[in-house]
């Protein structure tokens, strides 16, 4: 699940310049570190939360 999210974020232009480390234990998602906008912590969230086998997002993101 934590690679399947990760890639999701590869290439997407709301997450350019981000810092975001995944974690995942019992299908639950953590996600940490820094977006560079709202939009940007918004789309992290949705594409993690929409990864196959992932039951909820625990949201650490802060925007810098």
């Amino acid at each position: 699940i934590t690679t399947k999210v990760k890639w999701f974020f590869v290439g997407e232009d709301a997450l350019k310049g981000s810092d975001i480390n995944v974690d995942t234990a019992n299908h639950v998602v953590t996600l940490k570190g820094s977006v560079k906008s709202a939009a940007g912590k918004a789309r992290a969230i949705e594409l993690a939360r929409n990864t196959d086998g992932v039951t909820k997002v625990v949201d650490q993101l802060v925007i810098k």
